[in-house]
């Protein structure tokens, strides 16, 4: 696969590498007294199912709902989740001892095409019943969505970043990917710079995936002050994708930074 970057200023060869491979069990992200053992799956034509193991690190059993979805996002980044028979997640529903692991089965049964597919594997906590001696209480439930990606036979993320902006005093930009396959945003920064070069603010926002012919409006996490955008001559946008940087730049116009 290659990952490449498109803009009105540069287009830019990022990786040239195999395949993409799946977060190892190195990687053990933690939500509340459980583990899973991967961050994202990726499954290929010859392996089109693949095992993710949840570990209960509590010292009492706990259950859950285990389900997939194909996977689809809007230009402000709603994750749009919808059932389809193609993907199955083995077993549904499971207890696991305190302490103890349990493997789930994860695949498609689509064919693979030009497109990379897209789902997402929500692994649900239930609450467990309350004794009826401890009264009333609120059973949290913890809700994990684990990316899963089926690969084309062949692809390109391509990303064609647009010019950065300022409006309502938020620092924004759309990115779209053009590709065939997810593009991952590591992070996103805006800096307004003024005119003698002096820094007027800088702020940031966390990654995001790209899916194949979406588009994404990445905005920074607060809005920026009206002085702060008075003294900016220049807005920049720094895009870290696949730990590459891409920067690009527009001008500020005194009439969006309000009184």
């Amino acid at each position: 696969m290659s990952f490449l970057i498109a803009s009105p200023v540069r287009r830019l060869l990022l990786i040239a590498a195999g395949a993409i491979v799946v977060v190892g069990a190195s990687v053990s992200p933690v939500f509340a007294q459980f583990s899973v053992d991967k961050t994202r799956i990726m499954l290929t034509g010859r392996a089109q199912s693949a095992l993710i193991r949840i570990t209960n690190d509590s010292s009492a059993p706990m259950r859950f709902d285990i389900k997939i979805f194909a996977w689809d996002h809007n230009e402000a980044g709603d994750e749009l989740l919808t059932a389809v028979a193609e993907a199955v997640a083995a077993p549904g529903a499971v207890t696991i001892a305190p302490k103890e692991s349990q493997n789930i089965r994860v695949g498609s049964t689509a064919q693979v095409g030009a497109r990379e597919r897209a789902y997402r594997l929500v692994i649900e906590e239930l609450p467990q019943p309350r004794a009826a001696a401890a009264g009333a209480s609120v059973a949290m439930r913890m809700r994990l969505s684990i990316p899963v990606f089926l690969e084309p036979s062949k692809g390109d993320a391509v990303l064609d970043l647009g010019v950065p902006s300022i409006g309502s005093l938020l620092p924004s930009v759309v990115a779209r990917n053009t590709g065939t396959v997810h593009l991952q945003v590591d992070s996103v920064r805006f800096r307004g710079v003024g005119a003698n070069g002096q820094a007027a603010f800088t702020v940031e926002q966390g990654g995001a995936y790209i899916l194949p012919g979406k588009s994404l409006r990445v905005s920074a996490r607060s809005p920026v002050t009206a002085a702060q955008c008075r003294a900016a001559a220049r807005l920049f946008v720094d895009v870290v994708v696949h730990g590459d940087t891409v920067t690009h730049e527009a001008p500020v116009s005194s009439s969006v930074c309000g009184g």
